[in-house]
């Protein structure tokens, strides 16, 4: 069973996910998350971390979702971290969720839409 939880920085199954195979996740480490202003979250699949991802307060209605990680072989774990990134920004009151990657497909699929004047950023459009 998937499952996406927050975590602290120094959460030991993030350690785990980040030293089992860091040449397949994509993307940078997550920051600390501001307590309030943004959130860690980690994926989980049956007890073993499989994804993570920074979900952030970027400006005035807008929030970033950063260092989106997931393991290559894990399907369902980069939706999951993208549906509770985007609850929490809802909270944040955001109205819409930027991000950055090299993965288009899998953004697309989740209602994402490039941004003509940034070269690989998304953006989607929250419902309320």
């Amino acid at each position: 069973m998937l499952a996406v939880r927050p975590v602290a920085a120094d959460d030991p199954a993030l350690a785990a996910l980040l030293a089992t195979a860091p040449d397949e996740l994509t993307a940078p480490v997550p920051d600390r998350p501001a307590p309030g202003r943004s959130l860690l979250l980690l994926a989980v699949r049956d007890e073993v971390p499989v994804g993570c991802c920074t979900v952030r307060a970027a400006g005035p209605g807008v929030a970033a979702l950063d260092a989106l990680r997931v393991r290559p072989d894990d399907r369902g774990a980069a939706r999951a971290l993208l549906a509770s990134a985007e609850r929490f920004a809802r909270q944040l009151g955001a109205a819409e969720v930027r991000l950055a990657t090299e993965h288009a497909g899998t953004v697309e699929v989740a209602g994402y839409r490039p941004v003509r004047a940034e070269p690989g950023w998304y953006r989607k459009v929250l419902g309320r």
